[in-house]
């Protein structure tokens, strides 16, 4: 619209732009009294009362002047402030909070506006005394929480020592019935068992528990869950008082105190999305592929995969070859390597019949001579007439 015109931009100072200046000011009478009155409060408050001797006949002192016989205070970055009496106070509150132009908004926007054109002492107590016992914002307005002290879980010291388990679902249902998936994780380890199932009630979950991990697993030490019916019946607790597991239950709309495992249902979730079909309805036939995926995955706590931590080996991923696995694990090989003419001693683990291995004295034979080291630190060695190949 301003392209039809010719026009030259010219920077005025803001004390010489009186008319935009005024516009971005609040004005005096947004206090419920006439500037007579304001004035006249000003000169009976105790506290103003000092300024205004200091001004004397004058109307201006320091930074104290006064504007249409109202005292205001000068700021150089700031717009002119009007001294509040104490009996203003509340009516200056009320405009800026319970106003029209107040909206009943938080203690911060409230501040900010009262400060932006008026001042007196404890402005920033006495607003936020106003916020508190405002009735409006009790009755409608959600208190913050206060969080408590976080009380720290006993941590795991071994592998399924501590297990943390969920119920992820309902989901889509598939050709096989299934809706849920049943989680276990190892707080220690990483490692995440899982079953799809149809239903989730306690004689399914304990049932769930004994085949995916005790059997599997041996009896963890603890189990933790959320609040959860199933998890609460008296089926379950009965399980683990007859297996001895300690049973932990996390407070109720606190899921993060099982964070390990909502963290895997998140995980496990992203996984199944990348193989199922856009109707949703296969899911279960690649939890098996999306478990195995995570397991042999390095973690980003431990920095390990869950696989390596329970067993002790790099997992043999497909299309991995076994030289590739060979060379990590001799990569680690810190055995006895063997060379030609070295003595050495063999095992004997026969007992003649009749006697007791407990107190043989001839377990180790020898010393006999390697004449020969073959592939795979195999060797050939000579003993008295003859030659014996052997793997060590």
């Amino acid at each position: 619209m301003l392209a039809e015109y010719d026009k030259e931009i010219v920077n005025r100072k803001g004390s010489e732009n009186k008319v935009a200046d005024s516009l971005s000011r609040m004005e005096v009478n947004c206090v419920e009294y006439e500037k007579k009155n304001l004035a006249k409060f000003q000169r009976e408050d105790e506290d103003l009362q000092k300024i205004f001797h200091k001004l004397g006949e004058k109307d201006k002192f320091g930074r104290y002047f006064l504007k249409d016989n109202v005292l205001c205070k000068k700021y150089k970055k700031y717009p002119d402030k009007i001294l509040v009496p104490k009996k203003l106070v509340e009516s200056v509150l009320s405009t800026c909070h319970d106003g029209l132009s107040g909206g009943h908004l938080g203690f911060k926007k409230t501040y900010a506006k009262v400060k932006q054109s008026y001042l007196w002492n404890n402005m920033l107590r006495d607003t936020s005394k106003w916020i508190r016992s405002c009735k409006v914002c009790a009755q409608i307005k959600n208190p913050k929480p206060k969080r408590a002290n976080l009380i720290p879980i006993e941590g795991a010291t071994k592998p399924f020592d501590m297990v943390g388990v969920d119920i992820l679902g309902p989901l889509p249902e598939t050709g096989r019935r299934n809706k849920y998936i049943v989680i276990f994780t190892d707080y220690l380890s990483k490692w995440a068992e899982a079953l799809a199932t149809d239903r989730i009630d306690a004689k399914t979950i304990a049932k769930i528990l004994l085949n995916l991990v005790i059997t599997r697993h041996s009896v963890p030490g603890k189990l933790l869950s959320d609040q959860g019916r199933q998890f609460l019946a008296a089926l379950v607790k009965e399980v683990c008082e007859y297996m001895n597991i300690k049973k932990l239950s996390t407070t109720p709309y606190h899921p993060e105190c099982n964070g390990q495992t909502e963290r895997f249902n998140k995980t496990i979730c992203q996984i199944l999305s990348t193989y199922c079909n856009d109707h949703q309805s296969d899911w279960d036939e690649f939890l098996d592929v999306s478990l195995f995926a995570y397991r042999v995955s390095p973690h980003e706590t431990t920095f390990k995969s869950p696989f390596e931590l329970l067993y002790g080996r790099n997992p043999r991923l497909p299309g991995e070859s076994s030289k590739y696995v060979d060379a990590k694990y001799d990569a680690k090989f810190t055995g006895v390597r063997f060379n030609v003419n070295d003595n050495v001693r063999l095992n004997s683990p026969a007992t003649r019949q009749g006697l007791t291995h407990k107190l043989r004295n001839d377990k180790w034979k020898g010393p006999f001579k390697i004449v020969k080291v073959m592939n795979n630190n195999n060797v050939e060695l000579d003993i008295g007439n003859e030659k014996r190949k052997l793997c060590m």
